[in-house]
């Protein structure tokens, strides 16, 4: 590419690359897509994923050339120039065909699902049980608590819920975008998958009656949902600035289509060769299973305290 070429690249994309140093955030990059995407199952949207990280990948890395040496970029390029994606829970919605109605979330003998949060533990238990078995849903009370509740057009008389057990589906995802990735052609190790909410994390510990005083603690500008890699593999803290980075520079459904530019996910890159060698990211594992279920605080505090946090006081 010509230097003039380049050039006219680099300022025709200063606004949509955001460069933050080198650390697990130090590119960052949000594709735009022409029109919203509406994935029929998990594959499908692997598909789109892996293609949109191909493109943005191509897009990106004859900018590499200004700032780092030939023998850096080949290290980039081996590894993947993303090593992680973060991911609207709506659109995982939308792959698992997780938008109902009203009526049918209603069953007979229990209370209107709006009024679950403030119900008993075995109540709630049981009308999740007793959902799932007459109509197939596989949800718990988050599934609701965190379900859009401002109607986007197409989806009046709708509720968008969110997806539950996450980690494992993520885990799941991650090998499917990554052998995508691969079977077009370009290098990736296994992807790193994050899935926050924009919902107050409050309402989630406040229904759950989760206090931050017993090892809940307040994640502010979002709710943790789901992630991939070991606790030991990738820092929490990491995860936490991933998903406020994501929230901010994303749109949602309705922004989306005021605006008539699509962003569901933001892929991350770690341009530091340091911190391939010292372990930043556990290279090769960063899609492997965290644990059963979704995000738990409470296990996520207790590693950092055991970790990092009791040697500080």
């Amino acid at each position: 590419m010509s230097s003039k070429k380049r050039n006219k690249l680099s300022k025709r994309l200063i606004q949509d690359i955001i460069f933050g140093g080198t650390s697990v955030t130090s590119v960052i990059r949000k594709p735009e897509l022409e029109q919203q995407i509406e994935p029929s199952s998990y594959q499908e949207l692997a598909e789109i994923i892996a293609g949109c990280y191909v493109r943005e990948s191509a897009i990106v890395s004859p900018l590499l050339k200004e700032g780092f040496s030939e023998k850096e970029r080949k290290l980039f390029a081996e590894h993947g120039l993303f090593y992680g994606v973060h991911i609207s829970p709506k659109l995982l919605a939308l792959s698992e065909r997780l938008i109902v109605g009203h009526d049918d979330l209603i069953l007979k003998g229990f209370p209107e699902p709006y009024r679950l949060p403030k119900e008993s533990t075995e109540v709630v238990t049981a009308y999740f049980a007793e959902l799932k078995k007459q109509k197939g849903f596989d949800l718990d009370l988050s599934s609701l608590v965190l379900s859009d509740t401002t109607t986007p057009n197409g989806y009046e008389g709708k509720r968008i819920l969110n997806p539950t057990d996450l980690n494992p589906k993520l885990a799941k995802l991650s090998k499917l975008i990554t052998a995508a990735i691969n079977d077009l052609g370009v290098n990736c190790d296994p992807l790193y998958v994050i899935c926050t909410d924009s919902d107050s994390p409050h309402r989630i510990l406040l229904t759950q009656e989760q206090k931050p005083m017993e090892g809940y603690p307040l994640t502010p500008g979002l709710t943790m949902c789901g992630s991939t890699a070991t606790l030991e593999g990738f820092d929490f803290k990491y995860a936490y600035r991933m998903g406020i980075i994501s929230q901010i520079i994303s749109n949602n459904i309705i922004g989306s289509r005021i605006k008539g530019k699509f962003s569901p996910f933001t892929f991350f890159g770690m341009l530091s060769p340091f911190g391939y060698v010292n372990g930043a990211i556990d290279t090769g594992k960063m899609g492997d299973l965290r644990y059963g279920g979704n995000i738990d605080l409470r296990t996520e505090f207790l590693f950092q305290y055991d970790t990092t946090i009791s040697k500080m006081v």
